[in-house]
């Protein structure tokens, strides 16, 4: 919900809304958040029903989140019924950042230079990616061996696809190629998910709507009562998908 030209010190939360977090902390959730950035301003409320935030000062600083804090938090919580809004943002361009816990990749000079020569940089957006399914891959397996797998939703996402050259180019305002709109969406159900919707119908909406959604019937937790009156909803009627 975040107008990235308004600055901070002017962007404040409708008071009418309603928080995922709020809501799951009364149902005695520890809701926890790690976030690459300042955009949840503690003093415009963005933070409300979280009981801790652990904000990095930029996306690239070396406390920026990593799977790392997510499991050392996990242990220290592992009594309880938690909720994480974890923000990882390794995947963001520029691709320059050595951070020194977590780094997906130290990309040799000379692809850089290939991929600004070519105007190309998806090989070092895969390189990426790579590296992150492979530091997500232990995350998972950190989970099976805590016994922890089949007691957690697990809801992967993001804000758009990748924008990168040559698709993407400087100051066209186009944004609405394929890649850039194939917003990813995945949700790994748990053994207490109450939720019976065909989790593929999620993806005829927009994403943070559908996990707000279907967070709320897998734990049958009443929706806000202006929820009906979304477009999001309209639309999803209609078999529209919004971008």
């Amino acid at each position: 919900i975040a107008d990235h030209k308004c600055p901070l010190y002017k962007e404040t939360a409708n008071p009418n809304l309603e928080f995922l977090a709020e809501k799951l902390s009364k149902k005695d959730f520890f809701c926890q958040a790690f976030l690459a950035g300042p955009r949840f301003d503690t003093l415009k409320y963005w933070n409300l029903g979280y009981h801790s935030v652990i904000n990095a000062p930029t996306p690239y600083n070396n406390d920026s989140p990593n799977f790392y804090q997510l499991e050392k938090f996990i242990e220290d919580k592992i009594d309880e019924n938690i909720f994480v809004y974890f923000h990882f943002y390794r995947l963001h361009a520029p691709f320059l950042n050595l951070n020194k816990i977590e780094t997906p990749f130290s990309n040799d000079v000379s692809n850089l230079n290939e991929a600004y020569s070519s105007r190309n940089f998806y090989p070092i957006y895969f390189s990426q990616l790579k590296r992150l399914d492979y530091e997500f891959g232990k995350f998972i397996n950190f989970l099976k061996s805590k016994k922890l797998y089949d007691d957690t939703l697990i809801v992967l996402t993001g804000d758009h696809g990748n924008s990168l050259p040559p698709n993407w180019k400087h100051s066209t305002g186009d944004s609405l190629y394929r890649e850039h709109i194939n917003v990813p969406l995945i949700f790994k159900k748990a053994d207490w998910d109450n939720n019976t919707d065909k989790i593929d119908d999620k993806r005829y909406v927009s994403s943070h709507y559908s996990i707000f959604n279907y967070l709320l019937d897998s734990l049958k937790i009443e929706k806000p009562n202006y929820f009906e009156t979304l477009p999001q909803e309209n639309l999803k009627k209609l078999n529209f998908a919004l971008s």
